[in-house]
């Protein structure tokens, strides 16, 4: 994934195709120190956007990128870098919340549509900071300037809210309903091409916007994002299951297991199994096969392939 990421990046920052190449090198480098520096950052899908811009500021210092990068992950990007789209989703569904807190009726008529309260539209513009569509490399760096100025995490969703209040009176949203999903994600998804080639008066306003929801909404984004990560916790992991095994009898013969519970690979990830104490078994203590722990050995060997090609899947 981050060699694809990495072969579709730099065109703005790097118009020179040799150039590009050389520096898409470092872009690789940077991200691979990133992570191996700090183990609880995971890579995803526009960390590469984020990074690029970085690089392109430290005019391709690889250091004083990876440095600067490592600090934006850590404050701004860490619920971005996770395993799971989870903390990220939150973030989304508290755009809606000061959306709906500014203007009700838009609120509704997202919702109507299909694109609230999830708002997936602004996706790429939380998890990148508006770069990954933007092509005025000037602008890029005026809103890297204000959102790291702000030293607010959250600043991302009042500067996605601003955005789209900036057009809540666009004919689109007029006949909007759940019929025209299509065209009304589509045109959500591209709003911030509208900031592109802005005149800097029309930036400063939009800007400033950011920061008027950010002084008026602080609470309710928090709350929201605290709300909906408690809502939507995943279960947890249930209790191992241990197949009953019995001891060996004066015969030999193992008397044991019933049913097993059908195997997932998340049961195997986290699946402990405890062997039977070795002094529990007559046979064993006597050198001659014990089937009870023949069976444990067998399902334990069969247990760890399968979590051998689940790990390399």
């Amino acid at each position: 994934v981050l060699d694809c990421d990495i072969a579709r990046s730099l065109w703005t920052q790097y118009p020179d195709e040799e150039e590009r190449d050389e520096k898409r090198e470092v872009l690789k480098q940077v991200i691979v120190e990133v992570l191996s520096e700090d183990r609880t950052l995971h890579y995803y899908q526009g960390m590469h956007d984020v990074t690029g811009t970085v690089l392109s500021v430290c005019d391709g210092d690889q250091d004083k990128t990876a440095t600067c990068t490592l600090m934006l992950m850590r404050k701004f990007f860490s619920r971005c870098a996770t395993p799971s789209l989870q903390e990220t989703e939150a973030i989304l569904s508290s755009i809606h919340e000061v959306l709906r807190a500014e203007n009700a009726p838009l609120a509704a008529t997202l919702e109507e549509v299909g694109v609230g309260p999830s708002s997936h539209y602004a996706l790429s513009w939380t998890i990148t900071w508006f770069c990954h569509q933007l092509n005025d490399q000037n602008i890029v760096r005026r809103i890297f300037d204000f959102f790291i100025a702000s030293n607010d995490p959250n600043i991302v969703v009042f500067a996605a809210a601003a955005l789209v209040l900036r057009h809540q009176d666009n004919a689109i949203f007029l006949s909007a309903s759940a019929e025209t999903f299509p065209e009304v994600y589509s045109w959500l998804v591209n709003l911030p091409k509208t900031i592109d080639g802005m005149h800097q008066e029309d930036l400063k306003s939009f800007l400033e916007s950011a920061s008027h929801l950010r002084r008026k909404h602080a609470s309710l984004v928090h709350k929201s994002i605290e709300q909906y990560l408690i809502a939507n916790e995943p279960p947890a992991p249930a209790t191992p299951f241990i197949s009953p095994v019995k001891s060996c009898g004066d015969d030999g013969v193992a008397s044991a297991v019933a049913e097993e519970e059908e195997e997932t690979p998340e049961r195997l990830t986290s699946r402990v199994r405890v062997l039977p104490n070795a002094g529990d078994c007559r046979q064993a203590r006597n050198r001659h096969r014990c089937c009870c722990c023949e069976h444990l050995r067998t399902t334990l060997a069969s247990n760890f392939i399968s979590m051998f090609k689940f790990s390399i899947s």
